[in-house]
């Protein structure tokens, strides 16, 4: 049996060509999201993308433990993107933000 704790909350943030958006909007969140009271995810899902959008949330996993990343290999868009990360999130609660 497994004694892991699963998060209460899971954002899903699909990601396409967002290279020069990401690593601010990481640190960002991660302030944000270590002061909430209960558990939670990241889980960015990139699309394959012609910029580094991949390479820089893979390593934003480094200071950000809560952030999952799932890169898909095929551009199929953001609905299929969005789709692989509620599939893929563990938490309570699954959000998918919107932009203000």
């Amino acid at each position: 049996m497994s004694t892991q704790i699963l998060p209460y909350l899971s954002l899903v943030i699909p990601a396409y060509n967002e290279a020069r958006r990401l690593p601010n909007t990481l640190r960002e969140l991660y302030d944000y999201c270590r002061r909430w009271a209960r558990s939670f995810e990241v889980i960015i899902v990139v699309e394959s993308s012609t910029d580094e959008t991949l390479a820089l949330a893979q390593a934003g996993t480094k200071t950000f433990p809560q952030l999952k990343v799932i890169g898909n290999r095929i551009h199929r868009g953001k609905g299929f993107a969005v789709r692989t990360g509620m599939l893929a999130s563990a938490g309570e609660l699954v959000f998918l933000p919107t932009p203000i």
